[in-house]
């Protein structure tokens, strides 16, 4: 049912559907937007109409509205070795050269640079009695891997006390431990200390097995 209201801003009267749950205070849009436009402005125009917009201020130098300042323009880079700027493109922009890409990732230079530590190791792994415990290792598992089983193949004799940490255990035959590469590459990666419990019961187990089997005289 219709019933008859009476606009707050013209005065004007006007006939809604009654709704309980609304209040018409205003005949029209235009009634409703004037009682709001405090600036005295004509209904439909903006507050900001005929004012200069934030890209006209800025655009103080003669460039096309709405065009960066730097469109089209390369950022120029550096060379990380000599400070040159960077004209041919060699790994990912970083090195001007393959010169300067060898100066800057060798020895210290580079980000896996542990002090010079390389040749020591390199050397202790040539030496005989290194050589001769990793083959004791694997012929004491049977040339086996000991975490997948596979026999034969490309085998590491693995420390299980890390090579590095424990100088005086790289020639203990207790602490070597036969995996194939691909478990090798696969579980040892900085896993060394969470294993050692792992392998060294591998090696009491394979112990106890031999010392069952072996026949008493």
């Amino acid at each position: 049912m219709a019933r008859k209201n009476l606009c707050q801003q013209c005065g004007k009267e006007f006939f809604k559907i009654h709704n309980p749950n609304r209040v018409y205070r205003f005949c029209s849009k235009r009634c409703s937007g004037l009682s709001t436009n405090t600036d005295g402005l004509d209904l439909g125009h903006g507050w900001n109409k005929g004012k200069i917009g934030l890209m006209s201020w800025m655009n103080i130098s003669g460039l096309s509205l709405g065009r960066a300042w730097n469109k089209g323009l390369k950022k120029q880079k550096f060379c990380k070795n000599c400070g040159n700027p960077i004209i041919d493109k060699y790994n990912q922009n970083i090195y001007c050269s393959i010169e300067c890409f060898k100066n800057g990732t060798t020895a210290e230079k580079h980000y896996n640079w542990l002090g010079g530590i390389t040749p020591e190791i390199r050397r202790i792994r040539n030496q005989s009695s290194y050589l001769k415990w990793a083959r004791d290792v694997k012929k004491r598992d049977g040339y086996r891997c000991q975490i997948c089983g596979e026999v034969g193949g490309i085998l590491n004799s693995h420390h299980i006390k890390t090579f590095s940490k424990f100088p005086e255990l790289r020639f203990e035959l207790n602490n070597g431990i036969t995996l194939c590469k691909k478990c090798h590459d696969t579980h040892t990666h900085k896993q060394e200390e969470k294993l050692e419990g792992y392998f060294y019961s591998i090696l009491e187990r394979d112990t106890a097995s031999k010392e069952e089997t072996c026949p008493s005289f």
